[in-house]
């Protein structure tokens, strides 16, 4: 009689087991989602803060030129580029920085900047080529 009530016993705990097999394995995965929206949410928010700091470089390293004609010499913080005329390039950048100013004549004679990456030869801004 006694194993009778041991094989019942065993035979009802089973489905609890798996409901909490179950229970437990859909809580992982939603954690796993949220994780993954976060992180998501992370991404995003640091590329517009990359962005508004590209904007922020740009409008700064145009500060020093009046937008109208080229400076007879580099300002301070800036290099003339040796190939080009009247194109300078942000010399004094941090070392973490990826991107740089590029400062150049555009077809209207303006000055205009765009941002470039640091690394490799200087390249030209989109609207140049």
């Amino acid at each position: 009689m006694i194993y009778l009530y041991a094989g019942l016993g065993m035979a009802m705990l089973l489905p609890i087991l798996v409901g909490l097999q179950s229970a437990v394995y859909v809580a992982e995965l939603e954690q796993g989602e949220l994780a993954m929206q976060n992180s998501t949410r992370k991404i995003v928010t640091e590329w517009k803060k990359s962005q508004d700091d590209k904007e922020k470089l740009r409008e700064d390293a145009l500060y020093y030129f009046d937008g109208l004609s080229c400076p007879e010499y580099a300002p301070d913080g800036f290099s003339e580029s040796e190939d080009e005329q009247c194109v300078y390039y942000q010399s004094e950048a941090k070392p973490d920085d990826l991107y740089i100013a590029r400062i150049y004549k555009n077809k209207e004679g303006e000055m205009t900047a765009c941002i470039v990456p640091e690394i490799g030869p200087k390249p030209k801004c989109p609207e140049e080529y």
